[in-house]
């Protein structure tokens, strides 16, 4: 059933409504595990309005790298990529919080790649958002801690543009030395460089995977990569969960 093109504009609404709001998102659970596909489109929204002072986010552009995301720190998963991008673009407007600017019925792919359908975050909600800052890093931060491991959560906003310590609120209260050290936070370039460096090869089965995580997501420890593992990358096919305690040798890096 379609949805309207644009929800009535409610009333303003206050920090802690818009906090309720998405932390309550309606979210597919398989396995008992949330999936992650309305999370990160929100991440991504929240870093346009920062950078460009409003969430519109076309299709054209929200696509491929929403759906980059939903690969690299969703479940594995046999939808198809644009697929698994129209979900949460079209269904995070049963929340509340997501209108998008035509017509078009849930799910439905063809229609949002003809029309080039832009996406942005309620009325109230972008003017809550736009009036006090800290409410959306706030958003960003239960979002992000309420869906994802805490071993990767730096990776998650870094992956979608956002700053871990303005987010997390890690740089408060740091000595002058731990402020130094966090200037030399990691570019989030670095994930793309090590994937491609490693021909996105698992380092314990040795196949190219789409689906090959950096070192700092190790699925074989809940707190960081074990000593042993000198290649960067385990598939989820190998390990689809954290295994405390596992210890496997890998294989050398390929040349």
């Amino acid at each position: 059933m379609c949805q309207a093109l644009r929800v009535p504009r409610s009333r303003d609404q206050t920090a802690p409504e818009v906090l309720g709001r998405f932390a309550a998102l309606r979210q597919h659970r398989r396995a008992g595990q949330r999936s992650p596909h309305k999370p990160l489109l929100v991440l991504l929204a929240l870093r346009r309005l920062s950078d460009a002072g409003s969430s519109a986010l076309p299709w054209s552009a929200c696509e491929d790298r929403l759906a980059d995301l939903i690969a690299e720190f969703g479940p594995p998963s046999r939808t198809g990529r644009a697929q698994s991008a129209a979900y949460p673009f079209t269904r995070l407007r049963s929340d509340g919080v997501w209108v998008l600017d035509q017509d078009v019925q849930m799910d439905r792919v063809g229609p949002l790649a003809e029309r080039d359908v832009i996406g942005r975050f309620e009325p109230s909600v972008e003017s809550a958002f736009r009036a006090d800052p800290a409410l959306a890093r706030s958003v960003a931060r239960t979002l992000v801690l309420s869906n994802f491991p805490e071993t990767i959560v730096p990776d998650v906003l870094e992956a979608v543009g956002l700053d871990p310590a303005d987010v997390l609120g890690s740089a408060d209260g740091l000595s002058a030395g731990d402020e130094a050290a966090d200037q030399r936070r990691r570019d989030p370039r670095w994930r793309s460089a090590v994937l491609q460096a490693w021909d996105r090869q698992c380092a314990f089965c040795m196949s190219g995977c789409s689906s090959v995580t950096p070192p700092t997501v190790c699925y074989l420890s809940p707190i960081s990569p074990p000593s042993c593992l000198r290649a960067p990358f385990l598939c989820r096919r190998v390990s689809p969960e954290p295994l405390a305690g596992h210890r496997l040798q890998p294989s050398a890096p390929p040349t």
